[in-house]
């Protein structure tokens, strides 16, 4: 077992993405469902008491004094870590001894990995255990505001506010957003190959929300031809400028921007929003639309790429699973929600009838869908 693995080991436990035998009775289910959060709690254990860090990298470590090293009482150690190596991490080479298997040595070597974890069970777990009082708290919001999340850290402001205040947060919500850009289905390269850039010609494509410029990067590698101009906060424009490869520059540009205000872009081809509108809820996404009414030019086109939600029986039920759980943490955290390509289409026209030519993208190389509205005043 190697990265993958590991990540998708550590996805499964956040996620909850657990693959049953097709065939499973529904009892069987149900009665396993109370085993997540043992293993959740195994996994919470080694990243708070940094397990993976104590044990050797090469030997092996007795339960005695292992528990010494992290100040735990030895049976505690021993019945979570026991549970832990039910899903590899961790192995007792011997009996009371514990040593490391390739996937717990991976949060030593791999230290966003290790704040990955953090970030899925501290940062953002709780939001989902306190979710059914939000609910009950703000029934039917769209507010930011209004989710689990607030409740569990009992806060009003919204998610990213509330970490930004807070360094080590920040770190493992940075790493967990590493990590899932590791993914193949996430490379930005692949969503080069997911549209017919070329039929934009000589255009200028507006990447809004683009965040340090890596899609605009990998796209402006692929269509020389087209110009980017990538649009975030200041400090996150700042950082992808001083980034930005020397054999870019002039290909490639940055521009802080809120998305919520006028665009400044007034002859732009096409507006690009890739995993952004699936942060917000339906009420804000139609304001987002709303603000870029008038720096369009006739036939400008808007690409909404992000993970759309299929139709069942369309996709394995491992992606269809593991898409509806994201959709549930969009909704604990900031209220947000994951869309069918209906669903985007729908918000265009609630926008503005003027939204014409609905149409998708995607092919087997990626996860991604991209949603093209053309604007016809």
């Amino acid at each position: 077992m190697g990265f993958d693995s590991s990540l998708s080991m550590c996805l499964t436990i956040y996620l909850h993405l657990h693959v049953e035998l097709e065939g499973l009775l529904v009892e069987f289910k149900l009665l396993h469902a109370h085993m997540w959060f043992a293993e959740e709690l195994s996994l919470h254990f080694v990243y708070r008491f940094k397990v993976a860090q104590a044990v050797p990298m090469n030997d092996m470590i007795s339960f005695e004094d292992l528990s010494k090293k992290i100040n735990v009482d030895q049976l505690t150690v021993i019945r979570l870590l026991r549970n832990a190596m039910t899903f590899h991490m961790f192995h007792e080479p011997k009996k009371g001894f514990v040593a490391h298997t390739q996937d717990s040595r991976l949060l030593v070597e791999d230290e966003t990995l290790y704040d990955f974890v953090g970030c899925a069970l501290e940062d953002l777990r709780p939001g989902a255990n306190n979710q059914l009082e939000a609910i009950e708290k703000w029934p039917g919001s769209q507010e930011p505001n209004h989710t689990g999340y607030n409740i569990a850290f009992n806060t009003e402001l919204p998610l990213y506010r509330y970490l930004s205040q807070y360094p080590e947060r920040i770190r493992r919500v940075s790493a967990l957003m590493a990590q899932v850009m590791k993914s193949g289905f996430r490379d930005a390269k692949r969503i080069a190959e997911l549209y017919p850039w070329e039929s934009l010609g000589q255009g200028t494509i507006i990447d809004m929300g683009g965040g340090s410029g890596h899609n605009s990067v990998a796209l402006a590698r692929a269509h020389s031809k087209l110009k980017f101009i990538v649009q975030d906060l200041p400090s996150v424009t700042a950082q992808g400028e001083a980034n930005l490869p020397a054999e870019l520059q002039g290909q490639v540009s940055f521009m802080a921007h809120d998305f919520f205000k006028d665009n400044p872009v007034k002859d732009a081809t096409a507006f690009f929003m890739m995993n952004t509108l699936h942060t917000w809820s339906d009420k804000y996404v139609v304001q987002i639309f709303k603000q870029l009414v008038p720096s369009l030019k006739p036939g400008a086109r808007i690409l909404v790429c992000d993970r759309v939600v299929p139709e069942q029986g369309t996709v394995s039920d491992v992606e269809y699973k593991e898409i509806r759980s994201v959709d549930i943490y969009m909704m604990h955290s900031v209220n947000g929600r994951e869309r069918s390509a209906e669903d985007i289409f729908g918000l265009f026209k609630e926008t503005d009838a003027r939204f014409k030519h609905f149409k998708s993208y995607n092919n087997s190389s990626s996860l991604y869908t991209i949603c093209e509205a053309v604007w016809e005043p």
